[in-house]
């Protein structure tokens, strides 16, 4: 259960900064 949780928030720490990197470079 413990690696589920640490995957899952590997993926979102993933979605956000590919989002960051998005909105980065389209200002």
């Amino acid at each position: 259960r413990m690696q589920t949780a640490y995957a899952h928030a590997i993926a979102g720490k993933y979605r956000f900064y590919s989002y960051g990197d998005a909105s980065l470079l389209l200002p």
